[in-house]
């Protein structure tokens, strides 16, 4: 028995009868499907950097408006 099995209906997938895992045998798309992969993890990462900023910037404006209350205060 052969160790892949064709997925019916796309002739670049296989599936592993070991592990039951569907692998493309085609190194073009896997390839893309990988550089997509790591660009949506990188614009994941620059949302989260950008969170970060965002909430440091709320953060400093807060302290700025308490020194500024604080002054118009006394």
């Amino acid at each position: 028995m052969s160790r892949y099995q064709k997925v019916e209906g796309n002739p670049s997938l296989v599936r592993d009868t070991h592990s039951g895992a569907i692998l493309n045998m085609n190194a073009n798309e896997a390839s893309q499907a990988r550089a997509r992969k790591k660009a949506r993890k990188a614009e994941k990462q620059e949302i989260e950097n950008m969170k970060d900023d965002i909430q440091e910037i709320k953060s400093m404006l807060s302290k700025i408006l308490e020194v500024t209350n604080g002054n118009h205060n006394n």
